[in-house]
């Protein structure tokens, strides 16, 4: 009796296992793009590209913004980002300037006088010293 026999079965049908699960993700995941005609891209509301014969249907995912479908947009750091439908990537759309406050209203510039922001005290009254 060899006692190396049970074990050597039993990693044999594991490998068969693991190969008849790989096997069948490969397949699944090489099945054919559903948005593969301008007809069928354009009825589900995505972007055909003539040129490249190929259509915007591809959703983004990162560990930045997560997930998205293609043309939404999101905001970040004073950033907005598009889901580009053709690589599957979030691609720099648009930036937020800053507008500069006006001289009067910034406070790095402006100078308390009596006469500017900052009212004189009062002479008399309640608040008078």
């Amino acid at each position: 009796m060899n006692p190396f026999s049970p074990a050597r079965t039993l990693m044999m049908a594991g490998m068969l296992a693991v190969a008849v699960v790989g096997a069948s993700a490969a397949q699944v995941n090489a099945t054919a793009p559903e948005h593969n005609t301008k007809a069928t891209c354009t009825a589900a509301g995505y972007v055909w590209d003539a040129e490249l014969r190929e259509c915007a249907d591809i959703p983004c995912w990162n560990s930045t913004f997560g997930g998205g479908e293609p043309g939404e947009i999101k905001f970040r750091n004073g950033k907005f980002y598009m889901c580009d439908g053709f690589s599957g990537g979030w691609v720099l759309y648009g930036r937020v300037q800053p507008t500069p406050l006006p001289p009067n209203l910034d406070p790095v510039k402006t100078k308390p006088t009596p006469a500017g922001p900052v009212a004189p005290l009062p002479t008399s009254g309640l608040l008078a010293r």
